[in-house]
């Protein structure tokens, strides 16, 4: 008889039982690390499919954090560990992780200044080649409250002049992202 964590019953099994959306709200992403370090077979992860599951199962959106939504998105994908996927083949799961969180950190970061949601992950999958999927962005735009949105009015639809000069100005490596100091003029 196999033995599961509550972390591996909840992703394998779901909710059933009262008080898994407290759980679900608690869960991060070094749960699910923890959970598929030893779930790992040639093929991929054992818990690949349950994952994909439960990254497209609308009625958690409200109770899983951010990070840990494209967690599961990312480790739930059958690309990120093909052989033919080079960014990812010889990656750790912890890297994978990192990029995951990394990810949602730059994509809130752009939203908060108001930035479209459509530009704000594309500039993140060029930083960290994490693809997002609708459902978590429009989830991700949802959290973010009207309040934040257009703060800095004209940060809300830079023209393509201002992207072209902050890309101008971006230092490789560089972990911030935003405007540099300068005038487009």
């Amino acid at each position: 008889m196999t033995t599961y964590t509550r972390v591996e019953r909840l992703l394998t099994v779901g909710p059933c039982i009262v008080g898994d959306e407290e759980l679900l709200a608690e869960l991060t992403p070094e749960h699910i690390q923890a959970a598929l370090q030893h779930k790992r077979t040639r093929y991929g992860w054992a818990l690949g499919e349950p994952l994909r599951g439960w990254a497209r199962h609308e009625a958690m959106l409200p109770f899983v954090r951010l990070d840990t939504l494209v967690t599961m998105v990312v480790l739930g994908d059958p690309f990120t560990l093909s052989p033919a996927n080079e960014r990812t083949c010889g990656k750790e799961v912890q890297e994978i992780v990192d990029d995951a969180v990394a990810t949602v950190t730059r994509v809130e970061e752009l939203l908060r200044r108001g930035y479209p949601a459509q530009w704000a992950t594309k500039m993140a999958r060029s930083v960290a080649g994490i693809e997002l999927p609708e459902l978590v962005v429009s989830e991700m735009v949802r959290r973010v409250t009207p309040s934040t949105i257009g703060q800095n009015s004209w940060h809300a639809t830079p023209s393509m002049r201002e992207q072209s000069v902050w890309y101008a100005h971006r230092l490789e490596g560089d972990e911030y992202v935003g405007w540099t100091c300068g005038d487009c003029d």
